[in-house]
């Protein structure tokens, strides 16, 4: 499994969705109760090295 996991943030019926991607293609969706925000990010990132995990930014360099 590819180190740096992929997410897309959408706004799904005013609540946050998370699209999780692989090779630029959505592969699952998780829908949450918390209420979307217009200036949440676009994407993000998870950096999983297999013991820690560490969430980047798309204003932070990779």
């Amino acid at each position: 499994m590819n180190e740096i996991i992929s997410f897309n943030l959408k706004n799904h019926n005013n609540h946050l969705t998370f699209d999780f991607l692989q090779q630029d293609h959505v592969v699952a969706s998780f829908d949450t109760p918390f209420p979307y925000a217009e200036d949440f990010p676009k994407t993000l990132w998870v950096y999983d090295d297999g013991s820690s995990q560490i969430v980047l930014l798309p204003k932070e360099q990779m």
